[in-house]
């Protein structure tokens, strides 16, 4: 089943990072809102507010780490910072 529209171009583009002043590809696309993704907004929400699921570790996998990294990580000194802000402190 496809998730974006028939005939959809992802969008590429060259990104330059002035800090390291390295240029670096990205691909971004759109999906469509199908039922087929209510699964997952049912596991993460709550009454309208994101969540961390109790059983986080059964469903955030190692490959699914890595793309949340890559995705909303960062270098932070000789660690990593990753962006969760909009989960509450208990989360």
């Amino acid at each position: 089943m496809p998730f974006c529209v028939k005939d959809y171009i992802p969008q590429s583009r060259l990104v330059k990072n002035n800090r390291t002043n390295k240029t670096y590809s990205t691909i971004s696309f759109t999906t469509m809102q199908l039922p087929c993704f209510n699964v997952f907004k049912e596991m993460f929400y709550t009454l309208n507010v994101k969540i961390v699921p109790n059983n986080i570790y059964e469903l955030l996998t190692p490959k699914g780490l890595a793309f949340w990294i890559m995705d909303d990580g960062s270098r932070h000194g000789s660690g990593l910072h990753i962006s969760v802000y909009a989960f509450s402190n208990e989360d």
